[in-house]
């Protein structure tokens, strides 16, 4: 059999440059259905999850911001045929929906939170997309090359069963976290698997091997994801993941 390439359409690329991070982090806002939204409230701090390089940050206000990613998510991915299990649902990149007010807002903090952990006063997404996996999709155990860390972003859980502990949980293995070798270092006897909830960012390094567990909820699960890396983007853009352009952020 062979397998012919996908034409995606890829969303382009955004820019954003702000004059300083207490601005950035408690000044900017967005507007979204007619209501101001903070791009980083005062009372979201970060978090470390097991491992000083994994950070979570919950953000509050799920009920302003997702209801038109979502229903844009699900209206994309309504029109894609069925994919192939194993990598993670259908794949959203489409320019309008990245060029909505809650996915600018969403993108913008999702390169904030790499600039608050790593220090730094800007950074480059390299990709990113949003997943929507219908129940029993999963993906198989990757990372990712073309970047320095990777976010996802929980959108919608998709209303798992409590009674399936590992059902759409993200799980890392992979001999560098101490956590996974609490037998023996260098080996991974044991998955770090963070609590997830809606409203949650997860950030860490993007060559950390990880999966998620199939869906097995009522409804579609919505996960946002994004690739970045430190500075501004490079003038000459070499191979990447996929051929979606850098968005960036300045501080």
């Amino acid at each position: 059999m062979i397998l012919e390439p996908v034409k995606t359409i890829m969303a382009q690329q955004e820019s954003i440059a702000l004059s300083g991070e207490s601005q950035i982090a408690f000044q900017a806002t967005a507007k979204i259905g007619g209501s101001e939204v903070t791009t980083w409230p005062a009372s979201t701090p970060l978090g470390n999850i097991e491992d000083p390089r994994i950070f979570g940050a919950v953000f509050a206000d799920g009920n302003l911001v997702h209801p038109e990613f979502k229903a844009a998510c699900m209206n994309k991915a309504a029109e894609q045929p069925a994919g192939m299990l194993g990598f993670g649902g259908k794949k959203v990149r489409d320019q309008d929906v990245w060029d909505l007010p809650s996915a600018k807002l969403l993108t913008r903090r999702a390169l904030l939170f790499y600039c608050r952990v790593h220090n730094l006063p800007a950074a480059h997404t390299t990709d990113f997309w949003a997943n929507v996996m219908e129940p029993g999709d999963y993906s198989y155990p990757h990372c990712h090359y073309d970047s320095v860390s990777s976010l996802v972003y929980y959108l919608d859980l998709g209303g798992e069963d409590p009674s399936e502990k590992m059902a759409g949980r993200i799980h890392f293995s992979d001999p560098r976290i101490p956590y996974c070798c609490s037998t023996d270092p260098d080996r991974p006897t044991r998955g770090l698997l963070p609590s997830l909830r809606e409203g949650l960012y997860l950030l860490f390094p993007s060559e950390f091997i990880h999966f998620v567990h199939p869906h097995r909820g009522s409804r579609a699960r919505i996960t946002l994801a994004w690739n970045i890396s430190s500075g501004l983007p490079p003038q000459e853009i070499g191979p990447m993941a996929s051929d979606v352009p850098r968005g960036i952020f300045e501080g």
